[in-house]
């Protein structure tokens, strides 16, 4: 607690590695996600390119055991979260489709795994369209599933809506990965959704960015401004203020 270390390790192969998100989990251990270009090592398997890499960790920071899942070309781990029974639930982006990854709508697509809390695949889902689109951020939700943030440059596929260029993407999914709702979120320009977190009132928070003036953007500072949406368990946007969904 005084920034004094306690321990650290280091895990991977001969080529790049890296996290890109942890949790502790409720046995006091850790899991982690994020990508490995590696074959060797600590890393057991390639499936080309980059593959997304999760880990299980005791409390003092020994591997417990490590999966990589992906296709042929680029597939990156950005966030995960553990439910109640144990299972961990994976996202972040794959250009694959082949492998692991039973459907690419084109482009990248956001990456959905459920694995067992020994690293076993339980399902896995795309989510996206014929343009790019990222999940960078999971949260639990109440009905046993998780909320997801991210970026849909789509127009088609599982997504419409879209204001111009990214727009924020906020979802959620069931224990299944059914799409129970999504909404895109934004103006003309850029946005992304890097961050979300379930707040007391049961409603959600999204942080992210966004290069907008118009459209669901208002008060903008500059050419690019921190962006904080807050929507309800159906994705209506609520007011700053207010717990009623905005009309």
């Amino acid at each position: 607690q005084n920034g004094t270390m306690v321990w650290q390790k280091t895990m991977g192969g001969s080529r790049r590695d890296s996290g890109s998100s942890i949790i502790q989990t409720a046995d006091g251990g850790f899991a982690m996600t994020g990508n490995s270009y590696s074959s060797d090592g600590d890393v057991t398997a390639n499936h080309g390119s980059s593959d997304i890499w999760v880990l299980k960790t005791d409390a003092g920071g020994d591997l417990l055991w490590q999966k990589t899942f992906g296709g042929s070309k680029l597939d990156w781990g950005h966030s995960l979260v553990e439910l109640p029974g144990g299972d961990l639930v994976v996202t972040g982006v794959t250009a694959s489709s082949d492998g692991d990854v039973s459907l690419n709508h084109g482009a990248g697509d956001i990456w959905v795994i459920r694995l067992t809390s020994e690293g076993e695949k339980v399902w896995e889902k795309t989510y996206g369209g014929s343009f790019s689109d990222n999940g960078w951020k999971m949260a639990p939700s109440s009905s046993g599933g998780v909320y997801l943030s991210g970026e849909s440059f789509s127009v088609d596929g599982d997504f419409s809506g879209n204001h111009g260029d990214a727009d924020l993407w906020v979802a959620e999914i069931d224990g299944n990965g059914t799409l129970l709702w999504y909404r895109m979120l934004g103006g003309q320009y850029y946005e992304s959704g890097s961050w979300l977190t379930r707040m007391p009132d049961g409603n959600v928070t999204v942080c992210g960015t966004t290069r907008s003036a118009d459209g669901d953007v208002s008060g903008s500072r500059g050419e690019g401004d921190l962006w904080i949406v807050k929507v309800d368990t159906s994705g209506a946007v609520l007011p700053a203020g207010s717990g009623q969904p905005s009309t």
